[in-house]
């Protein structure tokens, strides 16, 4: 028993004394610094609540939103001189539609985010749906309200995102998707172009978005500027803008990386806590 136990206690041993891996000679797996972010969107009743009361203040809001005949949420749609007809826009990625199952592979693979293996999951797209989405556009639309979709999703992958859609019981014409890429003037992933198309032929009283650019340009703008955009519109959050969280990815975490690479990345996000 002794000579069993002997190998055991050497081994301990060794644990002990041994020196912790420095971060330096840590391995980097990129994907598992969302692990905690991924669970809590796809577990958490919590996070589940935020998104019943985001999409519950929106319902409640539409009376207003629909009497107010100069009531419009888009910075594109300039003074109303005759009456539209009204319109809700919304992000689709984690903002309509849940995509978290992306990220899930890429933490189980241990790989970091790159377009091909995000064009692949958006090719053979398994998205699921936020269940408080879907009811509130059932309201507007009983109301109305045209649905526009404005999503960064191509236009190469706008089919599988139209059988999904429909696959999940979303609202869907034939032209209330506007992908990038449809356009010329839409391939950018700026979607100001793509706000003031909506708003040149309805009244925009509501936008709804998990990034900072689904409401105005943000893009390549400091963290600084960033927040004096959400000061500068701070009547508009819950009434006429309305953000989902999002902790997992987004135009805040590139404003954070800059240009670093692979492992900087994380030595960057730790430098940034306060």
């Amino acid at each position: 028993m002794r000579k069993l136990l002997l190998p055991l206690a050497l081994t301990l041993a060794a644990c002990a004394t041994a020196p912790a891996p420095t971060p330096a000679s840590a391995p980097c797996r990129l994907a598992d610094a969302t692990i905690n972010a991924t669970l809590w969107m796809q577990t958490a009743a919590e996070y589940k609540a935020i998104t019943r009361e985001v999409y519950n203040a929106a319902a409640k809001t539409l009376d207003d939103a629909l009497a107010d005949t100069a009531w419009t949420a888009a910075t594109e749609q300039g003074a109303l001189t005759a009456p539209l007809p009204p319109a809700v826009i919304l992000d689709l990625d984690e903002t309509v539609l849940d995509t978290s199952a992306h990220q899930t592979s890429l933490i189980r693979e241990g790989l970091g985010y790159t377009e091909e293996h995000w064009h692949e999951y958006a090719m053979h797209d398994a998205s699921m749906r936020i269940d408080a989405a879907r009811d509130f556009l059932l309201i507007a639309q009983r109301r109305g309200v045209a649905v526009y979709y404005v999503t960064n999703r191509l236009q190469s992958e706008v089919e599988p995102l139209r059988a999904s859609l429909t696959r999940l019981g979303l609202p869907l014409t034939a032209d209330n998707l506007l992908v990038r890429g449809a356009r010329e003037e839409w391939k950018s992933s700026d979607k100001t172009p793509r706000r003031a198309f909506v708003a040149s032929t309805h009244r925009v009283i509501m936008l709804f978005g998990d990034d900072l650019n689904d409401f105005a340009p943000a893009r390549g703008k400091s963290l600084a500027e960033r927040d004096e955009i959400v000061r500068a519109h701070a009547a508009d959050w819950g009434r006429k803008w309305y953000v989902l969280p999002n902790p997992v990815y987004g135009s805040w975490e590139t404003t954070i990386l800059g240009d670093s690479k692979g492992c900087d990345q994380i030595k960057r996000k730790i430098d940034t806590l306060r």
